[in-house]
């Protein structure tokens, strides 16, 4: 029976490579890989520590569950959802990209949207023609807009919306796999099997590294603790921080390393 970590620690290791290049089934956001056992020891895990884990960082800032805003014009009360398309974009593409939307949505009615304010604190300012318009802080988009409630546009006003945008996108990743790490991570909304985190700190379109510089912290067991855990088949998916998978482009790679004991 196992009694302690040092316990497992003294015990033989061996590296484990899991990448989303392995994948036999799944997307680049959910996959599973199948692994070969190498003289038994894939059945006779005792515990593991998370090596590194790397990704890149080509994760849109406007995803396909931040995407729609909501615009009520206030004759007749006509909602029109509308959908910007998917992207990583700079303030001034996005400019761009949601008049040209919002235009085609609300003809003959129009929108020009700007910038309001100094920079690196503008604001994105509308100013609609033909009628008054509502923007819905219900709106998927609205947090990355600035939009922070409800805000009616008077028509020939131009108007600022209540907050910078948010365009940073998403800055950590969370690999999870219940195999791995059931209900390995506690929080306000309840338990989740996080194997570990990576933070997204490198610019868009290059590659972020962890750098874990202590062993102890990513020590994992299982339960019952005296069990043997075996790893012939596992799952991985990859979320950010409230729960949306998060899904690589097909020609970019996840991989997560780590340090095997085995028996």
């Amino acid at each position: 029976m196992l009694t302690s970590n040092e316990s497992i620690k003294n015990s033989k290791s061996r590296l484990l490579r899991l990448s989303s290049e392995d994948k036999v089934l799944g997307t680049k956001g959910r996959f599973t890989i199948d692994l070969i056992s190498s003289g038994g020891l894939i059945d006779n895990i005792k515990g593991y520590v998370v090596h590194s884990i790397q990704a890149p960082n080509v994760f849109d800032n406007i995803p396909y569950y931040a995407n729609t805003l909501s615009v009520v014009k206030q004759t007749g009360l006509i909602q029109y959802d509308i959908a910007i398309p998917t992207s990583y974009y700079f303030i001034d593409d996005l400019v761009t990209v949601l008049q040209t939307a919002i235009n085609a949505a609300i003809a003959p009615d129009t929108v020009a949207v700007t910038k309001s304010g100094v920079a690196p604190t503008q604001k994105f300012a509308f100013e609609f023609t033909g009628d008054d318009y509502e923007l819905k802080s219900s709106s998927t988009i609205a947090s990355r807009l600035g939009l922070t409630a409800d805000l009616t546009i008077t028509a020939g006003t131009p108007t600022a919306l209540q907050s910078i945008p948010n365009l940073i996108g998403e800055t950590e990743l969370y690999v999870h796999s219940r195999v791995l790490a059931p209900n390995n991570l506690i929080e306000g909304t309840g338990s989740f099997s996080v194997v570990d985190k990576l933070d997204l700190d490198k610019p868009y379109g290059t590659m972020c590294y962890s750098s874990f510089n202590s062993d102890t912290t990513h020590y994992k067991k299982y339960f019952p603790f005296e069990s043997l855990k075996t790893l012939r088949t596992v799952r991985l998916t990859i979320r950010n921080r409230t729960g949306q998978i998060l899904t690589l482009p097909d020609n970019f790679d996840l991989s997560i390393m780590l340090m095997l004991f085995y028996k």
